[in-house]
């Protein structure tokens, strides 16, 4: 298995919106989360305007998207980001991928 973590683009956002919204995923993330394809396009946007400091990033298994965590930094001096919306798709849980995915972000 190969996790990659890779920038989201425009044609990520209909996967970012069925994953964030699926009902196993929706409870543990953040209640004021985006998650409206309207919504996350312009994370999307932000994140590709702003790559030094924010990003929403996919991380796909072999080829295929299979979650997603968002970053901001939080001080330049430091360069230290606060991540927060990780997710990863429940067909694809419970086999290494969240812990291989945060490693590849980090």
């Amino acid at each position: 298995m190969t996790v990659t973590v890779r920038r989201a683009i425009p044609e990520d956002v209909p996967f970012l919106a069925e994953l964030v919204s699926h009902e196993d995923v929706a409870p543990f993330l953040a209640s004021l989360r985006p998650t409206s394809e309207e919504e996350l396009a312009i994370e999307v946007a932000r994140s590709l305007a702003e790559p030094e400091d924010f990003g929403v990033m996919v991380f796909a298994v072999d080829g295929e998207r299979v979650g997603t965590a968002t970053w901001e930094r939080v001080n330049r001096r430091s360069a230290i980001a606060a991540v927060g919306a990780f997710a990863i798709a429940p067909s694809h849980r419970r086999q290494g991928v969240g812990d291989e995915a945060a490693r590849e972000l980090q």
